[in-house]
């Protein structure tokens, strides 16, 4: 535990090196300073203390007594002059400085997350322990980091500078001090270290409970449902469960921390006894006296625990996990990278999946297992299945979000995993069934489709008139540069359909950008099935010569599709075109008229038992 923490703290300094070396160099050298400037005042101190009576006795300040009673003046206005400046300066370097360390940790947890290709990163604990731990609450205060770091510097040179001085009285006496408080100030810091929680995951589950109930999204579900009383019950108990470790070190810690107290009381009756004895007996002077109890008052804070020591701490937890955080990402990075990964060509492209077995975790539950797909090149091919018969994984395999564990996906032949994965994401366009409602302008919201030939102003007219947008854009108070959130001056909320024919449009620019295979992966929930029916004809239309997958459960609504197969448990059930599965009478037909039968009442009933749920 003890090396455990010297490494965080170490991550925590190598850090503010590594964001600012000259900044580093600037906070050290001034905090040494501080720190050297209480005994410089309590020695000068002393002297002027006892060259006063000379100087009075000897004829006043023109005396040589005088003259050393106004250098002592003379230091002491000095050393309380630099130190007023040099904590003046070194408060607003520090703001400036924690201002740079923020900027740079949450830039830093930022790009650890999106460097790799695959999303097998995100869902692992010890990433969401990076994301915790990098939130800005999690950081107490960065200036409180960056001056707290600064100022366990002062007090540990304020330390070695009044063990100089004890030990200049008593060298016996001042490596007692210096053993007995250390030891103490260690195990009261292991103490309230262990007696706090960070990251743990109840607390986690806590912090999720706070932002939903906090949140304008789950508002109205809270109130209609009456969840408010389960949501405050529930953010206690996930509080209340991942802080009883803590509560039960703070109970145990008690008699250790009260015999410390002891221990610490005990030494400076006897530290301060020793010293009163010398000087009672006439072996030291007063300014001796004064010199040496300023510097043992000063040495008891090895045993205190500082404000600083917590924020460093906490700091230093959060730059341990960044490190490590960045360390999983790169040897992530590390296992897509190929030597030399296969050119992904600029054409239409045929997809083929061969015997693929997939699962989330290695022992978890098969999604997939000998799937066997092709999707022509330049053809559309529609995937329907029941909720949860993997319809959404199965896009994020083609995309290479995840890696199958048997069986091989061929983009025109060649292996997917032999790919360079980030120009064959380029190449995919997906309207996902959460698709991102960005809080930005419109013209980003479309233009993000072909990233390069962002605000290109011709590219986003044609899209948005491909998409049957334009309309909407123009509805929009200003146009192409509106703000499509409340949250925001100046900015609107669009209902799902507007939604809908933004994210087309964006998939239109991705088309134009070079996307070469385009999918629409169930985004149409909150749409009727005349309104999924009218956009999946329309994304048909405008993609056409490309390689598109259609996705749904709704068996209505892709008739249009060059092919179409129906997935169960992972496997394709049946495949052909809308004609030929309606005149197979196999599941897609018994579901289509399932389905179709909710609007029409002249189409006639199959008995098909379970499948109607």
């Amino acid at each position: 535990m003890p090396r455990q923490r010297a490494a965080s703290a170490l991550a925590g300094v190598r850090i503010t090196w590594e964001l600012g070396r000259l900044w580093t160099v600037l906070l050290g050298v001034t905090a040494v300073i501080e720190g050297a400037l209480p005994a410089v005042s309590t020695v000068a101190g002393g002297h002027l203390l006892g060259a006063v009576p000379s100087a009075l006795s000897e004829g006043g300040l023109g005396s040589p007594a005088g003259h050393d009673a106004l250098w002592s003046i003379a230091v002491l206005v000095g050393a309380f002059a630099l130190g007023q400046t040099s904590d003046a300066l070194t408060f607003a370097a520090a703001q400036g400085f924690s201002t740079r360390v923020l900027y740079r940790v949450n830039k830093r947890a930022m790009a650890a997350s999106l460097a790799p290709a695959s999303l097998d990163l995100l869902l692992t604990p010890e990433h969401h322990e990076l994301v915790d731990m990098a939130e800005a609450d999690r950081w107490p205060n960065m200036f409180a980091f960056v001056s707290g770091l600064r100022r366990l510097v002062t007090f540990r040179v304020i330390a070695v500078t009044s063990a100089i001085l004890v030990a200049r009285y008593d060298w016996r006496l001042a490596v007692a001090l210096v053993v007995i408080y250390a030891a103490v100030g260690h195990r009261l810091r292991m103490r309230q270290r262990e007696a706090v929680g960070y990251g743990d995951e109840p607390v986690r589950r806590a912090h999720y409970f706070r932002e939903v109930a906090l949140s304008a999204e789950a508002a109205q579900e809270l109130r209609v449902f009456g969840l408010v009383p389960w949501m405050l019950s529930s953010f206690d108990d996930a509080w209340r469960q991942g802080m009883s470790g803590v509560w039960r070190a703070r109970r145990s810690s008690g008699p250790e921390i009260v015999t410390l107290l002891v221990v610490v009381v005990v030494t400076n009756v006897v530290a301060f006894g020793l010293l009163a004895s010398s000087a009672h007996g006439g072996h030291i002077g007063v300014p001796t006296l004064m010199v040496v109890a300023s510097a043992m008052l000063a040495l008891c804070q090895l045993g205190l625990v500082l404000p600083e020591d917590d924020h460093v701490a906490q700091g230093a937890a959060v730059a341990t996990a960044l490190v490590k955080g960045e360390a999983q990402s790169a040897a992530v990075v590390k296992a897509e990278t190929r030597e030399h990964p296969a050119t992904v060509e600029r054409r239409a492209h045929e997809l083929r999946v061969e015997g693929l077995r997939f699962a989330y975790h290695d022992d978890g539950p098969a999604i997939y297992d000998g799937l066997d797909l092709v999707a022509p090149a330049g053809r559309s091919l529609a995937i329907v299945g029941s909720n949860g018969a993997g319809k959404t994984t199965l896009v994020k395999l083609l995309a290479g979000l995840h890696q199958p564990q048997e069986g091989r996906i061929l983009v025109d032949g060649g292996d997917l995993r032999e790919l360079d994965q980030r120009a064959w994401q380029r190449r995919i366009a997906a309207i996902f069934q959460d698709f991102t409602h960005y809080p930005l302008s419109a013209a980003d919201n479309v233009g993000f489709g072909a990233i390069d030939r962002l605000g290109d102003q011709e590219l986003l007219d044609r899209a948005a008139a491909r998409a049957g947008a334009t309309d909407l854009i123009e509805s929009l108070p200003n146009g192409w540069s509106t703000i499509l959130s409340r949250s925001f001056t100046g900015g609107v909320d669009l209902s799902g359909g507007q939604w809908q024919r933004l994210a087309l449009a964006r998939a239109v620019a991705a088309v134009e950008g070079g996307a070469g295979v385009l999918v629409l992966d169930e985004p149409t929930a909150n749409l009727d099935v005349r309104g999924e029916v009218e956009l999946f004809d329309r994304f048909l239309e405008v993609t056409k010569g490309c390689t598109t997958i259609l996705i749904s459960h709704r068996f209505s609504t892709v008739r249009r599709a060059d092919r179409i197969v129906v997935l169960d448990k992972g496997r394709v059930i049946e495949e052909g075109t809308h004609a030929e599965l309606v005149a197979r009478r196999g599941r897609y037909a018994r579901l289509f008229t399932l389905q179709a039968a909710r609007y029409r009442d002249d189409l006639p009933a199959y008995d098909v038992g379970e499948e109607a749920g």
